[in-house]
């Protein structure tokens, strides 16, 4: 018996995929040489130069977006029915809401401040970097 191609499942593993690319390229783009050494030095890594790293991380950024909204899209009647079904247990939640919130906030501000410890993620991102 032919099984039919499922769009759901084939969103979710994608996602899976690219959520795992997205990693590998972010902890690659962390610790690659400063761009003149990259570039100039023929840096590469498991084949792949510094900007093919950069392009791979982008597109893949890009693909989890689209992917994300489609999944979204298609989920969207059991989203809006568990909120629907679980909104006296979400609005139970507002602590949890308003503690996430403030700690992305916290993070934001403290990253574009160039704040400890976000400042010391960086500078190891940089000493790696550079030891190359």
């Amino acid at each position: 018996m032919k099984s039919s191609f499922k769009l759901r499942p084939f969103i979710s593993f994608f996602l899976s995929f690219s959520f795992i690319g997205l990693l590998i390229t972010g902890i690659v783009l962390y610790i690659v040489p400063p761009g003149r050494i990259a570039n100039w030095g023929g840096w590469t890594l498991m084949g792949l130069t510094k900007k093919q790293w950069e392009a791979l991380h982008t597109t893949g950024a890009l693909s989890f977006v689209i992917f994300s909204i489609m999944h979204i899209v298609l989920n969207w009647k059991v989203i809006l029915n568990y909120l629907r079904h679980k909104s006296k247990r979400t609005l139970n939640r507002t602590k949890e809401l308003i503690i996430a919130a403030l700690l992305f906030i916290f993070i934001v501000i403290g990253t574009i401040a160039n704040w400890a410890p976000f400042s010391t993620i960086m500078e190891i991102g940089e000493k790696i970097s550079n030891s190359w």
